[in-house]
């Protein structure tokens, strides 16, 4: 398996030289799972040499311009085109309604004098606590807010890899917890800010030298960036970087 960073900045990158921080997951067969589907996917796919019609499923883990402002543009693109099935559409229940009521209704509800649904344009697929997400070998394990619908992060597992992606700007877990992964991509913070967040970069670095030796930083800010790897961490990931899982080895 694969895991491409289709771009790793913020939302306020805003010339081309990177995207918001979507991300692929490609199985040794082939089969493509977006997560999160950003109002630039279009672009960042393009970068890569792909399209609407490379993708077969999608995981999105909150409502937003970052992480569903492409999903317009992806539902449309398809539903269109006669050679493609409706892409599988991974979701928590809580965001359901939220996501096509106060999203997604306004642009996609009227099509060709019919009134339509998210499953018009989607295969939709429904998460719970009690029945999770598993993709080709792996299997998904969310971490939440008790009182938030949004998903702070998501462990992908199988039984010689496990990988912990942060995508909040905080850390939500013990310390002993990160100490288990192999490897972290951590959302990151670093413009500077008066009041600084857990995931800023000054933060992170007081965390402990075992965590951060397996941390890539990502989702940061447009600018010069220090040096992440003077700090103790694996680095800052690149636009279109990837990262191999076999056998339990991670390859670049």
């Amino acid at each position: 398996m694969k895991l491409i960073f289709l771009g790793s900045g913020s939302i306020e990158f805003d010339d081309f030289t990177n995207f918001q921080s979507n991300m692929l997951l490609e199985s040794d067969k082939g089969r493509r799972l977006l997560i999160d589907c950003g109002a630039d996917c279009r672009y960042s796919l393009d970068k890569l040499g792909l399209t609407y019609r490379d993708i077969h499923e999608v995981l999105i883990t909150r409502v937003g311009l970052e992480q569903s402002g492409g999903l317009i543009w992806l539902g449309m693109q398809r539903m269109f085109n006669p050679e493609c099935k409706p892409p599988i559409l991974h979701l928590d229940m809580n965001l359901h309604p939220y996501l096509w009521d106060h999203y997604l209704s306004a642009e996609m509800e009227s099509i060709q004098s019919q009134v339509a649904r998210l499953e018009t344009f989607f295969d939709v697929r429904l998460m719970t606590d009690k029945a999770p997400f598993s993709w080709d070998r792996f299997h998904f394990t969310f971490f939440r807010h008790s009182s938030e619908k949004e998903i702070l992060g998501v462990a992908i597992d199988d039984r010689e890899s496990h990988i912990l992606i942060c995508f909040e700007n905080e850390l939500f877990l013990e310390y002993d917890v990160y100490e288990k992964f192999d490897i972290i991509f951590q959302s990151c913070r670093t413009r500077s800010e008066s009041v600084l967040p857990q995931s800023h970069i000054q933060a992170l670095a007081k965390l402990p030298d075992t965590i951060k030796s397996k941390m890539w930083l990502y989702h940061f800010d447009p600018g010069e960036l220090p040096n992440a790897k003077d700090q103790g961490f694996l680095g800052f990931v690149s636009r279109g970087q990837e990262f191999a899982f076999l056998n339990g080895n991670i390859k670049l």
